[in-house]
């Protein structure tokens, strides 16, 4: 999936892609590949995702948790709790 140049990813999309480098053996390369983005792009989730962790993608650009993204999380987590992990 391309995703166009400029476009806003959801910070669901970015904790997943940040989680899947950062728990897996697969490159930069190979996760943005699959996932129709740069790996610069990737990379700086990554770096980010690694300095302040999940938190990282929870601020809005005011640098507070809304309560929107808080809901968001939570039904992303509650829906896709993996117990193995």
């Amino acid at each position: 999936m391309k995703h166009p140049r400029g476009k806003r990813y959801d910070p669901e999309f970015k904790l997943r892609l940040a989680k899947e480098f950062a728990e897996t053996d697969k490159t930069l390369e190979e996760i943005a590949q699959e996932n129709g983005i740069s790996s610069k792009t990737l990379n700086n989730w990554t770096v980010k995702y690694r300095k302040e962790g999940e938190a990282a993608f929870l601020r809005d650009h005011e640098g507070e948790v809304s309560l929107e993204i808080q809901i968001r999380f939570h039904l992303f987590y509650t829906r896709n709790w993996d117990l193995t992990r």
